[in-house]
């Protein structure tokens, strides 16, 4: 081999021994730039793909999209605000309101609720007005809390009501005494 960085590997020349000398000012600066514009190009083609796939699952679900999408009625957000302050005043007690807020403290409202009898409808609704304003300030709401005390909340309502409801014979004792399984 007559020269060059190869030379060295197979023994006509001796292995280099220095380090790399430090690119100048000028040259760091090149290189900075040439990252920076790879960056942006790279960006800018991740942009194009996900654009892609939003307008390829638009034209399969557009519809369903739109109706999921679609802004609740004036009616619905007069109710969501009333449910979202309501909230807001209990969370302000213990120094954890505003947006964004752990949805383990909305779970403990709705739990408060809950506990307070209040009709599931209306605790379904809570949820969902807490869930609507982080999503129209474009936060992350953690949604699994929800799920659980909602799940929760209507065996607890389950529970109640038929704990209320009186025995076919008309009193809350056993037709026949205090019997266990017909014995």
């Amino acid at each position: 081999m007559a020269g060059g960085i190869l030379c060295f590997l197979d023994g006509t020349a001796p292995a280099p021994t220095g380090k790399p000398s430090k690119p100048d000012e000028v040259t760091e600066m090149i290189n900075l730039g040439v990252r920076t514009w790879n960056k942006e190009i790279e960006d800018l083609e991740r942009s194009w793909r996900v654009d892609h796939y939003i307008r390829e699952f638009r034209e399969a679900h557009g519809p369903e999209l739109d109706h999921l999408q679609k802004p609740p009625s004036k009616k619905v957000l007069e109710r969501y605000s009333k449910a979202f302050d309501d909230f807001q005043r209990w969370a302000r007690k213990d120094g954890v309101q505003g947006l964004p807020i752990h949805a383990a403290v909305a779970a403990a409202y709705l739990c408060v609720l809950m506990l307070a009898e209040k009709p599931m409808r209306e605790i379904k609704e809570v949820a969902a007005a807490i869930e609507y304003y982080h999503k129209v300030s474009e936060l992350y709401f953690d949604t699994d809390f929800i799920t659980v005390v909602l799940k929760n909340a209507a065996e607890y309502a389950a529970l109640r009501k038929n704990s209320d409801e009186p025995k076919p014979n008309g009193h809350d004792a056993h037709p026949e005494g205090n019997k266990d399984n017909g014995s």
